[in-house]
């Protein structure tokens, strides 16, 4: 029974981590996007990473905390160029919370996995669900929906602000030089 991957949860620790982006919403505000977050699963890293590193901020003690991927679900080195870049952004303070490197394990071998994906089909499975006027009843779900689930899920506007914000901060440190644009370009 599905049941038996809802222990480790309890057992390590782990908290629920909820991250869901639309493509349709990803590729109406981020479409011209390149680099490590051109694709929605990164910018979902994106996503859970602020967002754990915010819940640690809030507890008295700062624990350092892992990140695990399976390693047969993502391109590793893709996944360690966006963690680093993710890591280079945070305050000092914060980017020291999370451990230097993302650690890859087989799923079928290692319980936590095997634990979020289960999470992470269900949680596919609700919004399906609930896009149709339903709601997901499973003995499982109801399970999981007992444990505190951190949502860092985004949807069109949320992104948008981000992207403003993003060119806001961009702008400011634009060189203060003479150069001026004209039809042709810089002069």
């Amino acid at each position: 029974m599905e049941l038996r991957f809802i222990r480790p949860i309890n057992k390590y620790r782990l908290a629920p981590v909820k991250a869901c982006v639309r493509f349709d919403d990803f590729k109406a505000v981020l479409a011209q996007n390149r680099g490590p977050f051109k694709e929605p699963s990164y910018f979902a890293l994106a996503e859970i990473l602020i967002g754990v590193i915010g819940t640690l901020r809030l507890q008295p003690q700062r624990e350092k905390v892992e990140f695990f991927f399976d390693e047969d679900l993502v391109s590793q080195q893709e996944l360690k160029d966006a963690y680093g870049t993710l890591k280079r952004i945070l305050p000092p303070q914060d980017a020291g919370l999370i451990e230097n490197e993302p650690l890859f394990r087989d799923d079928k071998a290692y319980m936590p996995l095997q634990a979020a994906d289960l999470f992470a089909w269900h949680v596919r499975r609700e919004l399906f669900e609930r896009e149709r006027g339903a709601r997901l009843e499973t003995p499982s779900w109801k399970a999981l929906c007992q444990a505190k689930i951190l949502d860092c899920s985004m949807d069109r506007q949320d992104m948008a602000e981000i992207v403003e914000q993003m060119t806001i901060r961009w702008l400011r440190h634009l060189p203060k030089s003479k150069a001026r644009l004209n039809d042709g370009g810089y002069t």
